[in-house]
This record gives C-alpha cells, sequence and structure tokens, in this order.
C-alpha cells in the first residue's frame, strides 16, 4: 500500500489507502461537497474520524493514531473539482 496518493473528486466516490499512525490532508479546488477522513478499525469497516469533515475549498490538517489505513470519503457531491492529497507515515518514516 502507499504512503500518498492523490487525485481529484468530481462526484461523489473514495480515495485509494494509504497506511500510517500520522496522517496529512491537503485539499485545494474550488467545489461543493463534504470531503471525510476515514479510517479503518479492526473489523475492516471504515468509520468517520470525528472533526474531520471539510466542505471548504483549502484544508490542511492531521490526524495520528496507531498504524491504520486511512483514506477520504466524498459525500453529498454537487459541482465542481476537489483535489486532494493524503500522505501517511510511521514512526520510523520519521525518524
Amino acid at each position: 500500500m502507499s504512503n500518498t496518493t492523490n487525485g481529484s473528486f468530481t462526484a461523489t466516490g473514495n480515495s485509494a489507502a494509504v497506511r500510517g499512525d500520522q496522517v496529512d490532508v491537503l485539499l485545494s479546488g474550488t467545489f461543493t461537497a463534504t470531503i471525510s477522513l476515514q479510517v479503518e478499525d479492526n473489523g475492516g469497516n471504515w468509520i468517520d474520524v470525528p472533526d474531520q469533515s471539510h466542505s471548504a475549498s483549502v484544508f490542511s490538517g492531521s490526524g495520528s493514531a496507531l498504524a491504520r489505513n486511512w483514506r477520504l470519503a466524498c459525500t453529498g457531491f454537487t459541482s465542481g473539482e476537489a483535489v486532494y492529497e493524503l500522505s501517511a507515515a510511521t514512526a520510523t518514516d520519521r525518524r
């Protein structure tokens, strides 16, 4: 699994997943949609990370946890293009 994925949303859908204990999200573009950061639980279910859902055209932020799989989910898409970069790192990557 890659530690960085990038692309764009022009409809509802999900990004590819990245794996790490630290995740960074960069969003840009002009769009009307909600982009949520999701984490995969031990049962293989994707759940929204609390307070990490964004509809602003520019957002950057970080979340941290044990090494897990992360992705972005685009819901409620109306118009435009949301460009994203999702990257993850582990403690050994940051040394």
